[in-house]
């Protein structure tokens, strides 16, 4: 397994640690073409061509306003869309040569409903450009052994963020309960299994009903 991190940090560390030799943990900016083309071509070298692409993350981005800071939108695209484009530019050919291979990307739960709260009009614009492209993608490689599907979380549990904000967060989950980094790490390891070799092109939400329309109190 190959894994490419932005910048160093403890929990870069730590999995490299956790990995052990067997496995690559590079620093990389994905998001960077020429890097991105260096990077597989070092782990391909090492490790052999690669069976699965997993864009995992993509800096999340919040303003007052849709307006703020409108310089910041090329690199929340930069981060979100253009890695995933590039990178799979590289490695979906070659899986499609090798009639196998699995593209994973990662959306946000309620983004295909194009109704994005202003604040995070960049994030959601290009979280939504990036179903788009992991569908066509799919379509494009459809029949040739590759599968491109979009996972989608809710609110996940991950430690990111300041544990009052987040308790707000969950209580709007129904059942007031977030989900665990687990729930999603599992879906991922299924779509890159044999078992999901029939599903492409498709977005999968873990969001514990998160997105769904709000249900009203009947009335009394």
């Amino acid at each position: 397994m190959a894994v490419a991190a932005r910048r160093d940090s403890d929990d870069v560390r730590s999995l490299r640690e956790a990995l052990g030799g067997d496995h690559d943990v590079s620093l990389c900016d994905v998001s960077d073409n020429a890097s991105a083309k260096h990077w597989v071509a070092t782990v391909t070298e090492r490790l052999g061509t690669p069976d699965a692409l997993i864009h995992a993350a993509g800096p999340f981005f919040r303003t007052a306003r849709s307006t703020d800071d409108a310089g910041e939108w090329p690199r929340v695209f930069a981060d979100n869309l253009f890695a995933v484009v590039g990178l799979a530019a590289i490695v979906a050919p070659v899986m499609r040569t090798r009639e196998w291979g699995r593209v994973v990307v990662f959306g946000h739960a309620g983004v295909a409903t194009l109704r994005p709260p202003p604040g995070i009009a960049a994030w959601y614009a290009a979280k939504a450009a990036l179903l788009c492209f992991a569908r066509a993608l799919a379509a494009e490689h459809a029949g040739h052994g590759v599968t491109v599907n979009c996972i989608s979380p809710g609110v996940i549990d991950t430690g990111g963020m300041e544990s009052e904000g987040f308790q707000g967060l969950a209580a709007t989950v129904p059942g007031g309960i977030a989900g665990r980094p687990e729930n999603v790490a599992g879906l991922v390891m299924w779509l890159l299994s044999e078992e999901a070799s029939h599903v492409t092109g498709s977005e999968i939400t873990v969001a514990g009903g998160w997105d769904l329309p709000k249900a009203k109190n009947p009335s009394r």
